[in-house]
């Protein structure tokens, strides 16, 4: 069964506070965080969610993202924290977001996360392009996006809202993408 929500989740985390570890991990097929390890999930679970019906987005039981997209103007859907708070990332300027993906080559996209809160006017999309130099292919690549790019697109990373985002223009038959061992880690 497809899953809709990923609920690995740290219960002694509280949204809102400054994640101290050095490695956050959203969904890995080895990094499991432990009390020792240097190592946490979220603070509370994350919604899969497909924007506006634009895509179907779901994780299978082996922790792999799938994006499947529309024909419309636009596609987007994103990891989502839940609770209306933001995780504090703020320590991670100086880290990165590393992933695995695979998927169709022409699809044009970016992946990144987000900031702030859409509907109060504060969300920022930082991101890196996928579709020009940068192509999917049909073997898992690894990609590390800095988080110090957020300082250039203005995102707050004490209120990460969205800690994956995909989100491109639709192409005129439907594409796949996919996304696996997705974390945060910062320099010790």
């Amino acid at each position: 069964m497809p899953l809709r929500n990923i609920t690995t989740v740290n219960p002694r985390a509280r949204a809102g506070e400054s994640i101290t570890a050095n490695t956050y991990v959203i969904v890995h097929e080895r990094l499991v965080p432990s009390p020792d390890n240097g190592m946490t999930y979220p603070s509370n679970t994350l919604k899969i969610n497909p924007w506006e019906g634009t895509c179907k987005i779901e994780m299978t039981p082996q922790g792999i993202i799938e994006v499947t997209t529309d024909t419309g103007d636009w596609w987007g859907g994103g990891l989502e924290i839940q609770g209306g708070q933001g995780e504090d990332l703020s320590a991670f300027t100086e880290g990165f977001l590393r992933f695995d993906i695979k998927g169709d080559a022409d699809l044009k996209f970016k992946v990144g996360f987000q900031t702030g809160d859409f509907l109060a006017g504060t969300q920022v999309n930082t991101g890196i392009p996928f579709g020009g130099k940068r192509k999917l292919t049909k073997e898992w690549k690894t990609y590390t996006l800095p988080l110090s790019f957020a300082t250039q697109t203005g995102a707050n990373l004490k209120d990460v809202t969205g800690l994956l985002y995909l989100h491109g223009v639709s192409p005129k038959e439907q594409k796949q993408v996919f996304v696996k061992n997705i974390y945060y880690i910062r320099p010790k």
